[in-house]
């Protein structure tokens, strides 16, 4: 058995700030999730690329390869991150 809700005074206030409060979590996290790993991979990059110490330019191509890797997963947990922040996950992807 259903009943009519009224909406109270604030509701719509209370519902929009929700929805700029998520959004600002969900574009913080996304920016973390990329900033912090290449915080820590750039200075391994640039040790790297320095050729007087042979032993480190040897390890070159592992931090390039691991600096795509983790972007890549980041596009794919900021993309996932989003659509289910927003509520777009409800939707198909490919409409028919």
């Amino acid at each position: 058995m259903s009943t009519l809700h009224k909406k109270g005074r604030f509701e719509p206030v209370v519902d929009k700030t929700w929805r700029i409060f998520t959004m600002v979590v969900v574009l913080g996290l996304g920016i973390a999730i990329v900033l912090v790993p290449l915080a820590l991979l750039i200075p391994l990059l640039i040790k790297a690329a320095q050729a007087s110490d042979p032993t480190e330019h040897s390890l070159l191509w592992l931090w390039v390869s691991m600096t795509v890797i983790e972007l890549g997963l980041a596009a794919f947990i900021i993309w996932g991150m989003f659509r289910t922040a927003f509520g777009l996950w409800q939707e198909p992807m490919y409409p028919k």
